[in-house]
């Protein structure tokens, strides 16, 4: 604690155990768990570990710079065509532009 600063150190310390899983422990035995609900919260936590692991792995696949591009068609001097859609022009620049060059945009 620095300076009398209770909350603060009171706050980091709610975190380490929070971190630590002590909180967790502590509310599960304030009160008897019934076997059913004590599977089902087991069975729940394996299941959250292993759907964050795979989001964790696809993550950092995602995120690395160095990899092959998926796409077959892709080749190192493949460049995207243009859109084809026509451009969205606001509707004041639009009329200002007729009047300049006297034709119509759409």
């Amino acid at each position: 604690m620095q300076n009398g600063m209770v909350e603060e150190a009171f706050k980091a310390l709610n975190r380490i155990m929070g971190a630590e899983g002590l909180l967790d422990l502590w509310r599960r035995t304030r009160s008897y768990e019934k076997p059913c609900d004590a599977r089902r919260r087991l069975n729940w936590e394996k299941s959250k570990a292993i759907y964050d692991e795979d989001m964790r792995r696809k993550i950092n696949f995602v995120m690395r710079a160095n990899r092959e591009d998926p796409w077959l068609a892709r080749g190192p001097l493949y460049t995207p065509a243009e859109e084809k859609r026509p451009k969205i022009i606001r509707r004041d620049v639009r009329k200002k532009i007729e009047k300049k060059f006297y034709v119509s945009i759409y």
